[in-house]
């Protein structure tokens, strides 16, 4: 009895550890978050030692926000190496009991994707985003309140990723970019049509429309809440400095260079690899 107490007790502590990671997180507070979600994750680790069959679920969700939190901070070695674990027990776990693991089984591909193409390989990245996305369609179908927010950001970065890559086959129509779902909620709604503005500038055929998807991503990017502006700060300073450069009018008033000086010093100088890429493509230059 007193064993059980003792393991109920980590458990629960684990699980306090890893809601104020996620808290700090959210507050821009990245290596305070990282230290708490390598504690938590330490006593997921213990605990899954202990018993497999209870914790492997929490163990995974541990080592998918450890992953996350690691490129929040800017460490990157080892990102791609804890979003690989995750995924792996996710996939086994998703194989025997799919009705129960398959929504974080397509969260740690599509996290696993976005890790792989920060590292440069985007082919690798786009075949996990479309496994990723054919499990949310699938979802989506059954439970669209709850899965189609998740089902449309990926449909974006499997076309990013397709537009990265060289890779016109995509499984969802281009078009459908334009018409976001309206049964996304309206606090998370400037998220999704960034992302579906700044994919829609990555596919523009002319400089006016890709001026005007980038003037979209912009002014999304002004309505999100604080965590979704972290999360979506590549994207956006991506829109920023190709409309400098472009269309100045679009960013006269808009303090990107230190925000973009912020960025770097947080990723420690190492930008990831898809928005050097974009630069090249795009024609335009990161500031020194």
């Amino acid at each position: 009895m007193q064993k059980k107490a003792s393991i109920d007790f980590k458990a629960d502590y684990a699980i306090k550890l890893g809601n104020y990671a996620m808290l700090l997180s959210r507050a821009g507070r990245d290596n305070l978050a990282l230290s708490r979600s390598k504690d938590a994750l330490e006593l997921f680790k213990e605990l899954y030692n202990i018993q497999r069959d209870r914790f492997e679920p929490d163990y995974a969700s541990a080592l998918n926000n450890y992953s996350n939190d690691l490129a929040d901070a800017g460490k990157h070695d080892d990102v791609l190496d804890y979003a690989k674990q995750a995924l792996d027990i996710r996939q086994r776990l998703a194989h025997n009991k799919p009705d129960r693991f398959e929504p974080d089984y397509a969260t740690s591909l599509s996290n696993y994707a976005i890790r792989l193409s920060e590292a440069g390989e985007d082919e690798a990245a786009l075949k996990h985003a479309k496994q990723a996305l054919d499990i949310r369609q699938r979802l989506a179908q059954k439970y669209e309140d709850r899965y189609i927010e998740d089902m449309f950001n990926t449909t974006c970065h499997v076309h990013f990723l397709s537009w990265l890559s060289d890779n016109t086959d995509s499984s969802v129509d281009l078009t459908d970019l334009s018409n976001i779902p309206t049964k996304i909620p309206a606090h998370r709604l400037p998220l999704s049509q960034l992302y579906a503005s700044f994919v829609l500038a990555c596919w523009s055929p002319t400089e006016t429309t890709r001026a005007e998807n980038f003037k979209n991503v912009i002014i999304a990017w002004n309505s999100l809440t604080r965590a979704h502006k972290t999360q979506a700060q590549g994207y956006r300073l991506c829109a920023a400095v190709w409309s400098a450069k472009f269309a100045p009018a679009t960013v006269a008033d808009v303090n990107w260079q230190t925000n973009w000086h912020q960025y770097v010093t947080q990723r420690q100088g190492r930008i990831p690899h898809w928005m050097t890429e974009i630069a090249r493509r795009m024609e335009f230059q990161w500031p020194e």
